[in-house]
């Protein structure tokens, strides 16, 4: 299987035969002053073509931790189409995960997509994220996932995020107002919490087309 620094100084000859080989394909690799690896992107032309052509602008944004000797971090952004399968956009590996990362891996996500009329983005709450979408889309709208938000009740509060699914799943006013008298009853820590965060940037994880 080789090892991981061997991997990592063939990945700018596999990026080279990816382009050559698949019209459409968008590859970056960029390298500190000692031409050691810090940050890459890849995206599949078709999949960009399809987000542009066939999906919500509606796009989805989170980062995981990498295991292995090098660790790191890879960030990416999906959409959602009509039939709420996910068609993945873009991803990036990263030694850390912070603004300057966030900040390149958007400006090439960018190159990718283009500008787009009051995209809408979905992130969880880390502020890294938010700060650098508004800097690289100006016009964009965001959201908070839901689903980050469940976890961290159910991490801070040990509870179980029934109500608060129901919540976001109201789609009526009386509805909502009936699910969060229940929580402010039976739950009133939670409902602070949820108190500080806004209502209308609460998001489920669709894109309607």
């Amino acid at each position: 299987m080789g090892t991981p620094e061997e991997s990592f100084s063939k990945l700018p000859v596999y990026f080279h035969n990816l382009k050559n080989h698949n019209p459409g394909i968008v590859a970056y690799i960029k390298t500190n002053s000692k031409d050691r690896f810090e940050y890459s992107f890849f995206a599949i032309g078709c999949e960009i073509r399809a987000f542009r052509e066939c999906c919500g602008k509606v796009i989805i944004m989170d980062g995981a931790h990498l295991k292995g000797k090098y660790k790191g971090t890879i960030l990416y952004v999906v959409a959602m189409y009509g039939n709420n399968q996910i068609l993945p956009i873009g991803y990036g590996i990263f030694r850390k995960e912070t603004t300057d990362s966030w900040t390149w891996f958007l400006e090439k996500l960018h190159e990718c997509i283009g500008d787009m009329e009051c995209p809408k983005t979905v992130t969880d709450r880390a502020p890294t994220i938010v700060v650098r979408i508004q800097n690289v889309f100006e016009n964009a709208q965001h959201g908070l996932c839901c689903f980050h938000i469940i976890g961290n009740i159910v991490h801070t509060f040990e509870k179980k995020a029934i109500l608060f699914r129901k919540l976001v799943r109201a789609y009526k006013t009386t509805e909502f107002e009936f699910y969060w008298g229940r929580l402010r009853n039976i739950r009133d820590d939670v409902a602070t919490y949820l108190s500080q965060i806004p209502h209308e940037k609460w998001t489920m994880r669709i894109a309607l087309p």
